[in-house]
């Protein structure tokens, strides 16, 4: 995105909020804008910051003799001519974390404890609510421990930018603090020279480039050399404050967008779950004209599919529906559900007849390419097919454990067999097809899921779907179900193409 595109955007922020994933883009619009000085306007009576780097240079003499000059050092984007790029360990002593050498408790105390000493670890910054600064963790460490650890004492306005697991939570030393080993600490040489908020927002706004440099196989982490590596856009002290000003009142709105966009999304999300129960009623040209607008999420995604099962069942999508043909039957008289025969590890071969598995039935049913691992003799699968049977065109294979809920239809020219246990075969079927039958298996499925908050997803059983009752139409409505719900499938994957991008 250019930078008058991205000036747009920022100008324009609630014609932007509702884009996917518009909130994040948002900010790091305002970010990337504000960090290259062009969301204020930079003063002649602001000084350089050629002068102010020399000011910080008093603070530390051995900065002397490795000052870069502005024409020496090239940063990654332009930014005024009165600003300075300097590398972070030019303006801040980079400082690691520590942890006590000995883990016993008494290292460790409340972080209520007056005598302690703040200990800061990524996990608490993870469970904050205050975005900008950080006072305290879970656990603070005694003094004992604190002479144990490698850590150092950070003053009251540090910058905490977390090095490993992971990388790039910033926040704002609220009081004296330290951390353990997962940061990599900014302690100004000067503080009267940089703005701690300024840094804050700063360092945010370069998390993805940071990153880039972070080594390891175990865990990626930022070293301390390549993070005061880093090059930091050094403006004017009245303009890193006037950066500062601009950035929180644009978050400010942004969040009150945020919190407008969540408000109308509930209230849009329940209009359009009705309108999706709507389907085949005298409102469902309504719904269908206005998905687009109802449609904004993956959870309305969700919902649309959902209400498209439950009223596929119901006989509500079609137009010619007669439910007095309807018939209440339990599962086993419409399916023999059963398992396959069990086949021992002793039986695989490495070719022969395909022995499947959930993993490579779930691929069947979306459709994937699928490559054949386990295999059994011709002679085992005609023994077990003479003596039990074997998958036959129109069966319905289910999944039922661990993954559950994929189904397949079984082709004409499918020849294979399957792990027992672990999948249902429906076969026999009387008075149902394998098509009706399979969004029936999705609707009960999902019926289940949602009145038992996800436990039926531990297992199915055959006993408990053989006495289960369902609602069955004539063949010929089946088909006209069928052949409706697989073009709302259409109308529905068309939508979730638009909102993943």
């Amino acid at each position: 995105m250019e930078v008058k595109e991205i000036k747009t955007v920022v100008e324009n922020l609630a014609d932007f909020i509702d884009v996917p994933n518009g909130i994040e883009r948002l900010k790091d619009a305002v970010l990337s804008l504000a960090t290259a000085g062009l969301l204020t306007e930079q003063k002649k009576d602001d000084g350089s910051s050629e002068d102010l780097y020399g000011e910080i240079i008093k603070h530390n003499p051995k900065l002397k003799s490795k000052s870069p000059t502005v024409d020496q050092m090239d940063g990654p984007y332009k930014v005024p001519s009165n600003w300075k790029w300097v590398k972070l360990n030019s303006v801040f002593s980079i400082v690691g974390g520590g942890t006590p050498r000995s883990n016993i408790a008494s290292n460790f105390v409340e972080p209520q404890n007056d005598k302690a000493i703040h200990w800061i670890t990524p996990a608490d910054i993870r469970k904050l609510t205050d975005s900008m600064y950080v006072s305290h963790g879970k656990r603070s460490i005694s003094k004992q421990g604190f002479k144990s650890s490698s850590a150092q004492l950070l003053p009251k306005g540090s910058i905490l930018f977390s090095s490993r697991a992971p990388i790039g939570y910033v926040r704002i030393a609220k009081n004296d603090l330290t951390t353990n080993q997962g940061f990599k600490s900014c302690v100004p040489f000067d503080n009267k020279s940089v703005d701690a908020k300024y840094v804050f927002w700063f360092l945010k706004s370069r998390v993805l480039s940071i990153s880039e440099n972070a080594t390891g196989t175990t865990f990626k982490e930022v070293s301390g050399k390549s993070f005061g590596d880093e090059y930091f856009a050094l403006p004017p002290l009245a303009e890193q404050k006037r950066i500062v000003e601009r950035v929180d009142e644009l978050m400010k709105l942004i969040d009150q967008l945020e919190l407008e966009k969540k408000e109308r999304d509930e209230v849009r999300g329940k209009m359009a779950v009705s309108a999706f129960y709507s389907f085949g009623t005298e409102h469902n040209d309504f719904a269908l004209k206005h998905l687009t607008e109802l449609v904004k999420t993956p959870s309305d995604i969700d919902e649309l599919e959902k209400s498209i099962l439950s009223l596929a069942v119901l006989g509500k999508l079609t137009d010619s529906n007669d439910e007095s043909k309807w018939s209440k039957k339990k599962i086993l008289e419409i399916a023999d559900v059963t398992s396959s025969k069990r086949i021992y590890k002793s039986d695989y071969l490495p070719s022969g007849i395909p022995f499947l598995r959930i993993k490579e039935i779930s691929k069947l049913s979306r459709r994937e390419d699928v490559k054949f691992e386990l295999f059994i003799s011709e002679e085992k699968f005609e023994e077990i097919e003479k003596r039990f049977g074997a998958p036959k065109e129109g069966d319905l294979l289910l999944t039922a454990v661990g993954t559950i809920g994929n189904t397949y239809i079984v082709k004409k020219d499918d020849k294979f067999y399957f792990k027992d246990g672990n999948v249902l075969w429906f076969r026999d079927m009387k008075d149902v097809s394998s098509e009706y039958l399979k969004l029936m298996l999705a609707n009960i499925i999902q019926e289940m899921k949602d009145s038992s908050n996800g436990a039926v997803y531990k297992a199915l059983t055959i006993i408990k779907l053989k006495a289960l009752e369902v609602n069955v139409p004539p063949l010929n409505e089946q088909k006209r179900i069928v052949t409706k719900v697989n073009e709302l499938k259409v109308l529905v994957q068309k939508l979730r193409d638009v909102i993943e991008k």
